[in-house]
């Protein structure tokens, strides 16, 4: 009996990965025509598109680097069927990422006024009100794109490849769904959109990681036998993922330069920037 090759195993995971980001390039032409036609070229549109690009880039940058660290430590603990530890892992790494990531969030609410000004040097006292209100609202955001990209890395260490495309769509359907339903608080409603679409595409998730992956057969066991031998539990390898975030936020300092030059020109120059970078 002929044993399938490898490629044809992969093929339909390849095909679905393809075919879930596919729907995200589509959503995302979407939710540039509503917000076009919402708001128009205008400097609070200038002022949404500032705060999304600064806040989800630095989160989606987090997510990938904390992905692809974590990702080669998880997939041979559970081929090896050792899941109590990567949940042991996987708790310890939400609990250090979380010793960081509070305060950043913390801060970034707090300081949302200096932090506009550096990202919308050219916005005027309006546009710069908008921005300082679209960075307070979005500060959570990095919490739950850290949290995604755990739930990437745990997710693609056992085969489902298609759930972060997914949680990644749930958050454009959010922002979509924020402004059509939210239109009177104005470029806010998508930031509360954008928020709440994370918060709905975290759940999914951590449903699907919850319902298809082997880690839920490593809470059955009650009182396990210890092992003759007890291994040092995994360090968590933080210093590979700050070189790595490091590495992309040279990318998202190219962009916010690119930006904040961009808000100094008339208003709806950034809206320009932004669609042609789409």
């Amino acid at each position: 009996m002929m044993r399938s090759s490898p490629v044809r195993r992969y093929l339909p995971a390849i095909g679905l990965v393809t075919v879930f980001y596919g729907i995200n390039i589509l959503l995302g032409l979407g939710r540039d025509s509503v917000l076009a036609a919402k708001f128009g070229a205008t400097e609070q549109l200038d002022a949404l598109l500032l705060g999304l690009n600064f806040a989800r880039t630095l989160g989606i940058s987090l997510a990938l680097a904390v992905a692809g660290v974590l990702i080669p430590v998880f997939t041979p603990l559970i081929l090896a069927q050792d899941l109590r530890v990567v949940l042991n892992l996987s708790g310890r790494w939400v609990g250090a990422s979380m010793i960081a990531l509070i305060p950043l969030s913390l801060l970034l609410a707090y300081f949302a006024s200096p932090v506009a000004k550096l990202l919308g040097p050219g916005l005027g006292s309006a546009g710069l009100g908008e921005l300082s209100r679209v960075l307070v609202i979005l500060s959570p955001l990095l919490i739950i794109l850290a949290c995604a990209g755990l739930g990437k890395a745990l997710s693609e260490s056992y085969g489902t490849y298609f759930a972060y495309p997914l949680f990644l769509g749930l958050c454009t359907l959010g922002l979509i769904a924020g402004v059509l339903l939210a239109s009177p608080w104005g470029v806010q409603s998508a930031a509360l959109g954008m928020l709440g679409g994370g918060v709905a595409g975290l759940a999914v998730l951590t449903a699907l990681i919850g319902r298809r992956s082997p880690l839920k057969h490593a809470w059955r066991a009650k009182n396990p036998k210890p092992p003759a031998t007890v291994p040092p539990a995994p360090r968590l390898p933080i210093r590979n993922v700050l070189f790595l975030l490091g590495s992309s936020l040279l990318v998202l300092a190219q962009g916010l330069v690119e930006r904040a030059y961009a808000s100094q020109l008339p208003p709806g120059s950034v809206v320009a920037l932004s669609l042609s970078l789409n």
